[in-house]
């Protein structure tokens, strides 16, 4: 399988899903975000598809999403994996009735994928815009997040694992960021 299509033929997908609008590989798993996937939750609430490859093929192995997710949050908008970790943003999330974004961790045990962590981000923030995973640390970007001088300035939030628990370590800002510099709306982690 050389090809997006040969991909998506082995999901459920549709026109209009956006699958392939993230990515992340890692040995022989990848992971493909659809974040206009429609579902029963609502238009464009999002999934992620875990592929993981066999000796001659890529399988189908997990088909995720927010069990709790509505219309538009774009679930699989950012996606990191790291061993048996994936790190999903679904940052146009509506929570009461403002998009603050979230940010989910889902681990693997054999096959089998289930939720270990979500976070929930400020009104306006956009969070989990963009997310970073390496081992045990966690970045995810708030493009839109204002901790000083206004809408847009953005931000990135540190999180650290120990043993299953999630724990926010810090919060890094431009010391000289402005309205719409959106610093976060992408981030990396190596180390």
């Amino acid at each position: 399988i050389t090809s997006v299509e040969a991909f998506y033929t082995l999901g459920d997908g549709s026109a209009g899903d956006a699958f392939g609008g993230a990515v992340a590989l890692e040995g022989n798993t990848a992971v493909v975000g659809a974040p206009l996937d429609d579902s029963a939750r609502g238009n464009d609430s999002g999934s992620a598809y875990v592929f993981v490859r066999t000796t001659s093929e890529w399988v189908l192995q997990a088909h995720l999403s927010d069990g709790s997710g509505k219309s538009r949050d774009n679930f699989g908008y950012a996606l990191s994996l790291s061993g048996d970790s994936i790190l999903i943003g679904a940052p146009n999330a509506v929570v009461g009735a403002f998009v603050k974004g979230n940010a989910f961790v889902f681990v693997r045990n054999g096959s089998t994928w289930s939720q270990q962590t979500k976070w929930v981000g400020e009104d306006g923030d956009r969070f989990g815009c963009s997310v970073a995973l390496d081992g045990d640390h966690a970045l995810i970007g708030a493009e839109n997040d204002r901790p000083a001088s206004g809408p847009g300035q953005g931000s990135v939030s540190h999180y650290q694992r120990i043993g299953s628990t999630w724990t926010f370590q810090s919060k890094l800002v431009d010391s000289d960021g402005a309205i719409d510099d959106y610093f976060g709306s992408s981030v990396c982690l190596d180390g």
